[in-house]
């Protein structure tokens, strides 16, 4: 796959990845369809503060698609980034698509739905460390 990059500004969601152990920073855009497929993937991703300073290489998840478990049909861009607990609302979050995992699945099961978030996790570590 060829790197894609994407970047927006943290922005406040609902917290139901955090609920879920998976705290994510939400983008306030997303990429066009016709730009990215729908899906989960592994990437890097920078954070750039407004001090100038910056998070940089980061290994992340990131999931473009509905959130079907929430009812909504709508596409967002949500990203998870290992082993990283700052607030970074109203940031700068540059994301570098490196892998795809798998397309968006229709979970309706939040207990099924860890279970699968804990497996891409796995394998986006996996496929970061090639």
């Amino acid at each position: 796959m060829q790197p894609f990059i994407f970047s927006g500004k943290v922005i406040s969601g609902q917290k139901n990845g955090r609920k879920l152990g998976f705290p994510t920073a939400n983008l306030d855009r997303t990429p066009r369809e016709t730009a990215l497929k729908p899906g989960v993937y592994a990437g890097r991703c920078d954070v750039y503060f407004k001090d100038k300073s910056r998070y940089q290489n980061l290994n992340c998840l990131a999931y473009f698609g509905p959130r079907y478990i929430l009812g909504e049909k709508t596409n967002i861009f949500e990203v998870y980034i290992y082993h990283f607990d700052q607030t970074i609302y109203d940031h700068i979050l540059e994301v570098r698509l490196l892998a795809f995992i798998r397309p968006p699945q229709d979970i309706s099961d939040l207990n099924v739905l860890k279970k699968q978030l804990e497996k891409d996790k796995q394998q986006g570590l996996k496929l970061l460390q090639a």
